[in-house]
């Protein structure tokens, strides 16, 4: 049997071709869905970052919608400011 029957050279290419193919695909929806994707993923991360001052409020008897409001007016007068 041949090291490299001709079989697999078209396999090959395409699997290589559709895994190009895949990327593309990926590629071209993330740039036409940029202007959801971005305010998703800075969302999540103003979750992650002001989650702990959220617990420090909410630690100190203030409620959760108290601390959220409290957390984000900060956040806010924080950006306007500058």
């Amino acid at each position: 049997m041949a090291a490299n029957p001709s079989g697999t050279t078209w396999q090959r290419a395409v699997i290589i071709l559709s895994g190009t193919l895949v990327a593309v695909v990926i590629v071209v929806s993330l740039y036409l869905a940029r202007a959801i994707c971005i305010p998703v993923a800075l969302a999540i991360f103003l979750a992650f970052v002001l989650w702990r001052p959220v617990l420090a409020l909410q630690e100190w008897g203030i409620g959760r919608t108290g601390a959220v409001l409290t957390v984000v007016l900060l956040a806010g007068l924080e950006r306007k400011g500058r």
